[in-house]
């Protein structure tokens, strides 16, 4: 289970590096050439940034399966699925886990959750260009978003056992899901903010 959640933290940084190329470089020719400006004093052209937004997110789905469809056909090759059915509790690893689940259940609920961080970590970078006049000022304004999401998943350490890190702080079972729930929803909801005010402005 430990070289288990070690791939899947890897494969989970690769997940978010690739997700923020593709979302965050979205918007910023837009704005830069006042293209954004141009749609927006319309009231048909307002809604381009919901079709931009959710073109994005579907792209950013596609990169995170192919990326964690070539992880998987990879870690396949270890044969440790056979294992799937087997609980979490050993008497070779002294730590309890915080969930009762099993092996197979600890790939499906870590897949779940790159899903919702790289939606929630596009999501803002889409934001964040779409609030960028040009690539340098983009790339400030993601590098923290970056920063924060790598330490999300590298806290992932010994994931959904008491002795990880952040249910070390508050103890409570499947906090890191809960924390994967609550980036993905700060994505969307950022952007229905950025929405509306497009919309009050023009």
């Amino acid at each position: 289970i430990i070289y288990s959640t070690d791939f899947l933290r890897y494969l989970s940084l690769w997940c978010l590096i690739v997700v923020l190329m593709v979302a965050a470089p979205v918007m910023v020719n837009d704005v830069a050439s006042n293209m954004n400006m141009e749609q927006y004093s319309s009231r048909i052209g307002r809604k381009i940034y919901k079709i931009q937004y959710f073109c994005t997110m579907l792209s950013v789905l596609l990169v995170e399966v192919v990326v964690i469809a070539f992880g998987m056909a990879v870690w396949e090759k270890t044969n440790a699925f056979d294992f799937g059915k087997v609980g979490l509790a050993s008497f070779m690893y002294p730590v309890k886990p915080a969930l009762h689940i099993t092996y197979a259940e600890v790939f499906g609920l870590f897949m779940v959750m790159m899903g919702l961080m790289g939606i929630g970590a596009g999501s803002m970078a889409f934001c964040l260009s779409s609030c960028s006049n040009h690539m340098i000022a983009m790339l400030m304004k993601v590098t923290p978003l970056t920063v924060i999401a790598g330490a999300y998943i590298l806290s992932l350490e010994n994931v959904f056992y008491e002795n990880n890190l952040l249910y070390g702080f508050v103890h409570i079972p499947g906090l890191e899901m809960i924390v994967a729930i609550i980036i993905f929803a700060a994505g969307v909801i950022v952007n229905i903010v950025r929405y509306k005010r497009i919309g009050v402005r023009h």
